[in-house]
């Protein structure tokens, strides 16, 4: 399991952004580099200015100008330096969608990770990204989500406030191949892509051995064979919120007005605390 770590040496000006691109691109750590627009990487001061262009465009030059995270991976994975650059390319792909950004992986250490420097400006709202506890959980629970999709194992996050959304036993199933939350969880991404209705959607996983007990407040799963069954709000804090019921359905097209306006009220609060 990655470790997804803010450093602290905050990025103010533009020698300091260049210079930040430069450490991280460094071909003697540097093992791949990726940019957000797809583009090859020429130089860092090339990378610097077009991140100034687009900050100056929304006229967000003042106060912390990019971010500098880091994807560590556990030395005891059976990762190569391709692997662990392709998860931290999905991970910005994910979590930074409207952001330019720069990915370096480095392999000069006993185990392989990622810097990633971060514009601070939001290409389609001109918003800036707050690097603090609210947005750094985020960016760990996506990180994890991808750990396991990709079967690596467990590293303990040695900061004060680990997290403990993925309990261990889910991980070590996972690594196994055996852990039916995370079956499920690949079910449902199917599922809302394909199902356009609650009967679909109960005939769904029906027909992939889990039974259904869908109700006006809750989903509850069981996988046929397990003893427990778990519900899809207690899912969504383990593997993330687009696993409530509420998300679930809106993603599938058949939620009532309410339910939207909670949703999107919840939505614009999260907003608010990351941008």
């Amino acid at each position: 399991m990655a470790v997804v770590k803010s450093i602290k040496n905050t990025i103010k000006c533009q020698t300091a952004l260049i210079k930040a691109v430069e450490y991280i691109t460094n071909p003697k750590k540097a093992s791949a580099i990726f940019v957000s627009d797809n583009s090859n990487f020429v130089s860092a001061t090339y990378t610097a200015s077009s991140f100034e262009w687009h900050r100056k465009i929304y006229g967000q030059e003042k106060g912390i100008i990019a971010h500098h995270y880091v994807q560590s991976f556990s030395p005891d994975d059976n990762l190569t330096a391709e692997q662990a650059h392709k998860i931290g390319v999905e991970f910005c792909k994910k979590c930074f969608p409207e952001y330019q950004y720069i990915v370096a992986t480095h392999n000069d250490r006993s185990h392989f990770h990622n810097h990633i420097i971060l514009n601070s400006v939001n290409l389609e709202m001109g918003g800036k990204w707050h690097s603090n506890k609210t947005s750094l959980k985020f960016l760990r629970q996506v990180s994890d989500e991808l750990c396991i999709q990709n079967n690596l194992s467990v590293i303990e996050n040695d900061t004060k406030t680990p997290i403990k959304s993925i309990d261990r036993t889910t991980y070590q199933l996972a690594l196994q191949g055996k852990s039916w939350k995370v079956e499920l969880v690949k079910l449902l991404e199917i599922a809302v892509k394909s199902c356009n209705s609650k009967l679909q959607f109960i005939d769904f996983f029906n027909k992939h051995d889990f039974k259904i007990k869908y109700t006006a407040r809750n989903i509850t799963f069981q996988k046929d064979g397990e003893k427990k069954a778990i519900r899809a709000d207690t899912l969504a804090k383990q593997f993330g919120e687009k696993y409530t019921k509420t998300f679930l359905k809106m993603s599938m097209g058949y939620y009532k007005k309410a339910d939207c306006y909670r949703a999107t009220r919840r939505l614009e609060t999260v907003r608010k605390i990351l941008f």
